[in-house]
């Protein structure tokens, strides 16, 4: 709050400095800062400490914070544009001759600033979300004017987890380009891990004890997916409903059989889930003289007892 007031300070400073000068025009220079002054109390001083007084989720509050921000933009970019240019040919030559140098001179600087309209207007992301934006994955941490920050997911880690990286990325991206995004609306994803066994091995058996110990892990989080399904489909988009209790399917081929587990998960669980799915499955083969896992099996020195069979050549 401190700086806040001193900026506002200077702003009224400025405005009185340009009053005092004997120059032509000084007057809307002075009303200029002066006005910028006034918009900056109501709404970065004002408005900004009842928004963070009264409003208690973090999430709007941000969001609220930047619409603010942009809303403070607008409002100052209209009251110079009215101060300067009082008459409406002067209005209409000017705003012609400045829209025409300022879209060859700053072009990314526009393309951002619309891009970042875009974003909070359309809501293609948000705070929070995780999306793929060309080769960048990360949680959404910032939505700026110009620029978007995300925290990196993957990188040199591996899974879908936070390298400790800011990515800051233009917001003409996410107008321009494909953004794919992990959580909007649908915080869920479906997974898949794949466990190749042999041919000799009781394969019914595998099939029913892989399906029954995905639905122990998956379950709460299978309903949470349906319910939040159905309300996608009923409210917004058009789709049909998707399984989404835990399923497995088996392909062959020349030397086992493999099988995969298909499942549902929050889009942030994904990689704890799928360890501990690996892992019991592990220990049910383990315990089990019923089946037999080939060489692809990967994380099987986990289990050295696991019977392994090379696979052939």
């Amino acid at each position: 709050m401190i700086r806040k007031i001193i900026i506002l300070i200077a702003i009224i400073l400025v405005g009185v400095f340009f009053s005092t000068l004997n120059l032509s025009g000084r007057s809307i220079l002075a009303y200029s800062f002066y006005a910028l002054a006034a918009i900056y109390f109501l709404l970065s001083i004002v408005f900004q400490e009842l928004i963070s007084r009264r409003v208690k989720d973090p999430k709007t509050r941000y969001s609220m914070s930047k619409a603010l921000t942009v809303l403070y933009v607008l409002i100052f970019i209209g009251t110079v544009t009215i101060l300067w240019f009082q008459t409406p040919e002067a209005l209409v030559v000017s705003i012609g001759l400045i829209g025409a140098a300022g879209a060859f001179v700053l072009q990314d600087f526009i393309r951002n600033f619309v891009g970042g309209l875009a974003i909070l207007a359309s809501n293609i992301y948000s705070i929070g979300d995780r999306i793929e934006v060309e080769e960048w994955l990360g949680d959404v941490v910032d939505i700026g004017l110009l620029y978007t920050t995300l925290l990196e997911m993957r990188g040199w880690v591996g899974g879908d987890q936070a390298t400790g990286r800011l990515i800051t990325l233009p917001n003409s991206r996410a107008v321009s380009g494909i953004v794919s995004n992990y959580t909007k609306d649908f915080p869920f994803l479906w997974d898949e891990i794949q466990f190749p066994i042999t041919q000799d091995s009781d394969i019914g058996y595998a099939l029913e004890r892989f399906r029954e110990i995905a639905q122990e892990v998956t379950h709460e989080q299978a309903k949470a997916a349906e319910s939040a399904l159905t309300e996608v489909v009923m409210s917004k988009y058009y789709l049909t409903m998707r399984e989404v209790n835990p399923s497995v399917f088996m392909s062959f081929n020349d030397d086992w059989v493999d099988i995969f587990v298909r499942y549902v998960t929050r889009t942030h669980d994904r990689r704890m889930v799928r360890s501990q799915l690996f892992q019991l499955v592990l220990e049910e083969i383990k315990k089990s003289n019923r089946i037999k896992v080939g060489s692809d099996m990967t994380g099987i020195d986990l289990f050295p007892e696991v019977t392994v069979v090379q696979k052939g050549r």
